[in-house]
């Protein structure tokens, strides 16, 4: 802001020009003086506007080469200049010209005076309260762009800081991929049981360090606004089964009693992300078998209105107090320090459940009591499909062409495809797959997306131009999870992506959701 407050006289006659900057020479705001600025026509009104930026107040009289001068000059500050801040006070000879009230509130007009009722007291106090109010509204504003300069600088370092967590993801996903799948492979095989205790010892840690490092990048991708809801269709019936095998074992393991129960008038097909309502049901019984001690675990999933599901995890664990109720869905929030140490977990994953919920249009609420257990409830909008699709096993006359470059990945999945498949092909790099797809029609592709010659982008929208794959399923399989993949895959052509490391399950879950008939 400029040392002196500015001031526009915009009046056809000079007198008025004249006796305006005689009694208000010595105004002083602030310990600022005043400057004056003076224009006879509304066209050189607006020169001198636009040239001058930091214009605290106009005195404006209403005609002048056009009966409506006045208020066009008004519009033009206001619609054109778009300068919110600048005080106007309006002055006329001719009461029968006074703006509307309308035109008031609208162009935010601080003052309207007939010229013979503008007194040196009024005109001093009139202009002394519109320099007090450009210069709050200039200090908000100025407080508006900091603030938006300060969200910007934190915008970039997010951007920076997810950009460093993805590209360290794909330096960890990678050899982690052929960790597990290994561990995988093993179990396959015939084991002692000591064997059997290491492989198992040794899949626990590694996915519990796989565990953590999706936690960190969900949340990252969270705070910069880049997780993408699927839209696919799967089936609610599986989705339990699946859920209720898993954990059938862990409780079991720690002795806890595992209820479970599926409402019958659920929806036996829906629309929407299974990966991610997997995942919060996961992350609900997760903190139930970390915090229950001993007792019990109930597991529910029920119809709620049309296209809502309700998703119940009660347990008889350690409660919490009402203060750490009105955490819990706090990132990196526990009930105190010593449940860290003693239980272990990063505290992120009930903060991912609610912000997963609330991208589904849903909430999550929890009810609990110190020393008397937790229940937690959430519900999501789902899109409910008609009801009788079946889904089709996984078939073993299924082909499938895997494409991809290292040997080490090569090996594991293709070890997990023949598992449910006698066809499963290989190519190592794109030229040689494009000649692979040319001479051969696959039911399914595992596709790579950083592999050499042609990558995994460009030759899947070579592939999709062929009449024989329009509709065949492309799923990629990558390292990388920059918040671009999954549109740079589906813009591509693909159906969908695997992160690597790639589980069986997983595996095994895209063939089976891809292969669903007329879905």
């Amino acid at each position: 802001m400029n040392d002196m407050w500015k001031i526009l006289i915009v009046d056809d006659e000079e007198s008025v020009h004249a006796m305006t900057k005689l009694v208000s020479k010595k105004l002083v705001f602030e310990n600022k003086n005043v400057k004056f600025y003076s224009a006879y026509s509304e066209e050189e009104a607006k020169n001198i506007l636009k040239e001058n930026d930091d214009i605290a107040v106009v005195l404006l009289d209403v005609v002048m080469e056009h009966r409506d001068s006045g208020f066009r000059l008004v519009r033009f500050i206001r619609e054109e200049l778009k300068n919110k801040e600048l005080r106007i006070i309006i002055r006329t000879g001719q009461p029968g010209t006074a703006p509307e009230k309308e035109v008031v509130l609208k162009y935010d007009i601080n003052d309207y005076r007939e010229k013979t009722d503008l007194s040196y007291q009024k005109l001093i106090t009139g202009l002394l309260m519109s320099i007090r109010n450009y210069k709050d509204l200039m200090a908000l504003k100025n407080s508006k762009g900091e603030t938006l300069r300060a969200k910007e600088e934190a915008h970039k370092a997010n951007q920076v800081k997810v950009q460093f967590l993805a590209n360290m993801s794909h330096e960890i996903r990678t050899p982690m991929n052929g960790i597990m799948g290994i561990t995988q492979l093993l179990e396959y095989t015939d084991l002692t049981q000591q064997q059997e205790e290491y492989v198992k010892l040794l899949k626990d840690s590694a996915e519990r360090l796989m565990h953590t490092i999706n936690d960190i990048l969900d949340l990252s991708k969270i705070e910069s606004g880049t997780i993408v809801l699927k839209k696919n269709p799967f089936g609610l019936k599986k989705l339990y089964e699946e859920i209720v095998n898993k954990y059938q074992y862990e409780f079991e393991k720690k002795g806890i009693e595992f209820n479970y129960e599926m409402d019958p008038l659920m929806p036996e097909y829906v629309l929407g992300d299974r990966d991610k309502i997997y995942q919060i049901i996961s992350i609900l019984l997760d903190n139930s078998i970390k915090f229950t001690p001993k007792g019990y675990v109930r597991f529910c999933m029920k119809r709620e209105k049309t296209n809502y599901i309700k998703i119940e995890v009660e347990d008889s664990g350690i409660g919490m107090t009402h203060q750490a109720k009105d955490r819990i869905f706090d990132i990196f929030t526990q009930e105190d320090e010593s449940n860290t140490r003693k239980f272990g977990g990063s505290g992120l994953g009930l903060a991912i459940a609610k912000s997963y919920v609330d991208l589904m249009d849903g909430e999550i609420d929890v009810v609990s009591e110190l020393g008397e257990g937790s229940f937690f409830s959430a519900i999501i909008r789902i899109l409910y499909l008609e009801e009788g699709k079946q889904e089709l096993d996984i078939n073993n006359a299924m082909s499938i062409l895997l494409v991809e470059d290292d040997l080490i990945n090569q090996q594991v999945i293709s070890s997990l495809l023949e598992r449910v498949s006698d066809n499963v092909d290989i190519a190592m790099d794109g030229e040689k797959a494009l000649t692979m797809t040319k001479n051969k029609k696959y039911d399914f592709i595992f596709m790579d997306i950083s592999i050499p010659i042609i990558d995994g982008i460009e030759l899947t929208k070579m592939i999709r131009k062929m009449p024989d794959y329009k509709g065949i399923p492309i799923v990629a399989l990558t390292a990388h999870s920059h918040s671009n993949i999954k549109k740079m895959c589906l813009d591509s052509g693909m159906n969908d992506y695997l992160s690597k490391p790639v589980k069986a399950d997983e595996l095994y879950q895209k063939i089976d959701e891809f292969s669903i008939d007329n879905l």
